[in-house]
């Protein structure tokens, strides 16, 4: 599963963008790969979680990669970090 924000031009000849994210409550899945997503949890076997993520709490039972750049709260789960 793979999320992304919409990207939505604005500005004299529309060369600016800015993101808007996507705000949902729960994601579940085997492998999960995150861009620019806000929710509530996400739970799965292997999780990625790219920049511009706010996530409250993450249940991973695999890999979790996280960047730098992402924000999450609580991360619970028998995990390995990458």
């Amino acid at each position: 599963m793979l999320l992304r924000p919409r990207s939505i031009p604005y500005g004299k000849g529309g060369g600016l963008l800015t993101w808007k994210t996507s705000a949902i409550g729960l994601i579940e899945a085997a492998t999960v790969v995150l861009r620019g997503v806000t929710a509530q949890t996400v739970s799965g076997e292997n999780i990625a979680i790219d920049p511009h993520c706010k996530i409250k709490t993450v249940d991973c039972s695999g890999m979790l990669c996280i960047d730098k750049k992402a924000k999450v709260e609580t991360m619970t789960g028998d995990y390995t970090m990458k």
